[in-house]
């Protein structure tokens, strides 16, 4: 029996410079060789395969990798491959995940409960994990007004899950601790505190600013976008939304104007260079340093994104966790490494879906 070992998580520095995800089937087809007519038979056997390229890793950045690689013993043991640009689904939802409803159910639909109700729950394309098998979802899957949904994907259920199993569909969209609970300890502020729940208040003369940490690190050179809603109230002067690294060094800003009868809705994308003092920072900093204390700033729905942002504000959610396949690696060497001077790790993994 296999063992499972656990995918290197915990590494900031661990992406794929690229890859394939392909789905193996195996069809059965008869063609006439007189009248050019075809008859096929899709089997029901189909198996994810990948390749993948990482990005190329020092000595020091590489330790959890060559750990991993080398912990799956060539072909021997298997691992769980967070699939690559799924982190949430494109459908955008964010509420509560659901759950296998029924027992004893196969083929190429699912029936679940337990979403919120009449909601877009999955794209057409979006990827999720039932019972450890990686799916795609076929059209659209919309909860209707009791929260229940049935999803359409390929390829066919393999092993039958559990009643009330529950899915991944993927991580939480807004990555904030607390997205619209500014007086939460989570949020550091310097001169400054919420009133209300979201009133920015300077309390002093001087440089008054607001930071939250990512609850994780993040890979280097990989966009993140910060955005937030703001109105301005008594404090005046342009205000600065930043992303930094843990040392405030690589200040990225963008400097916007609130009004002050409307919420008005402000970003900026920017990334960490390699070696940059984890964890992201992002927050807001006012330029007028010579305010009063009182001063006031309306503040509402901040959020973080992976990639270029511009989707619509989602309430941070404890996520349900990234789609995933269980795979093992198709190479015997996939733990060498090339150690011509100067070492740097260029790996490729090639996988497949483990059925066992």
């Amino acid at each position: 029996m296999s063992l499972l070992i656990p995918w290197p998580t915990t590494n900031p520095y661990l992406a794929f410079e690229s890859y394939t995800l392909k789905l193996s089937r195996h069809t059965t087809l008869m063609q006439s060789p007189f009248t050019g007519k075809r008859q096929s038979m899709a089997q029901p056997f189909a198996l994810w395969g990948f390749s993948g390229k990482f990005a190329k890793l020092d000595l020091q950045n590489a330790a959890s990798l060559r750990s991993f690689l080398a912990q799956l013993s060539g072909q021997a043991n298997k691992f769980k491959l967070p699939i690559p640009d799924a982190q949430y689904p494109q459908s955008g939802y964010t509420g509560v995940t659901g759950f296998v409803n029924g027992a004893n159910q196969t083929g190429t639909s699912l029936v679940t409960n337990g979403w919120i109700a009449s909601s877009l729950i999955l794209n057409d394309g979006d990827y999720f994990t039932v019972n450890d098998e990686l799916k795609k979802c076929i059209g659209y899957a919309m909860s209707d007004g009791g929260g229940a949904c049935t999803i359409n994907f390929v390829p066919p259920i393999k092993y039958s899950p559990a009643d009330t199993l529950q899915l991944f569909i993927g991580n939480p969209r807004n990555l904030l601790t607390n997205s619209n609970s500014f007086a939460m300890s989570s949020w550091g502020k310097t001169n400054a505190t919420i009133a209300g729940g979201n009133v920015f208040t300077r309390t002093a003369t001087g440089n008054c600013y607001m930071y939250e940490s990512l609850p994780q690190n993040t890979a280097y050179n990989f966009p993140h976008t910060f955005s937030i809603s703001m109105k301005q109230g008594t404090l005046t002067g342009a205000i600065n939304i930043v992303i930094q690294d843990a040392n405030g060094g690589n200040f990225q800003s963008f400097a916007c104007n609130p009004n002050n009868s409307s919420y008005t809705r402000y970003s900026i994308t920017g990334s960490l260079p390699t070696g940059a003092p984890l964890p992201m920072q992002v927050g807001i900093n006012p330029q007028n340093m010579s305010g009063s204390a009182g001063d006031t700033l309306f503040l509402s729905n901040a959020q973080l994104e992976t990639g270029a942002g511009g989707k619509s504000y989602g309430r941070t959610t404890t996520g349900d966790g990234q789609p995933y396949c269980v795979m093992f690696s198709t190479n015997d060497d996939a733990a060498s490494w090339d150690l011509s001077p100067p070492i740097v790790y260029d790996v490729k993994l090639d996988a497949m879906e483990s059925f066992e």
